[in-house]
């Protein structure tokens, strides 16, 4: 069954005047149209999808990324090599003290969450 995909020109892919190139591995950031999860990864892309077997679909969006780009090419056809697994970053969390006015049980609640992630 073939996927698709959406690659938000801008963010994405970094340059919004200009396409990804085609024929050669490229790192993107793209959005899975079915479930909205965002992935870096790395693949081939396509105007036409010669050449590529198992493609998938990838719309072109622009900026807005509320629909895709009224072009003739879209959708183009992506060969996804792989995905590449995010970064590890360390979450500081700074516990200030509490403020002298009671923010009742929210506060309690927030408290206790920030305690947990500690």
């Amino acid at each position: 069954m073939t996927k698709e995909y959406h690659l938000i020109k801008g963010k994405g892919w970094g340059e919004m005047e200009k396409d990804p190139p085609e024929g050669e591995p490229v790192e993107l950031q793209v959005r899975d149209a079915d479930t909205f999860e965002e992935k870096r990864i790395r693949a081939i892309l396509s105007r036409s999808g010669e050449g590529l077997p198992g493609e998938d679909l990838l719309w072109l969006y622009g900026r807005a990324g509320h629909k895709p780009e009224e072009r003739p090419d879209n959708p183009w056809r992506i060969k996804v090599l792989g995905e590449i697994p995010p970064e590890e970053e360390e979450i500081v969390v700074e516990v200030r003290p509490a403020p002298k006015e009671s923010l009742g049980r929210r506060g309690d609640l927030i408290r206790s969450l920030i305690r947990e992630r500690q």
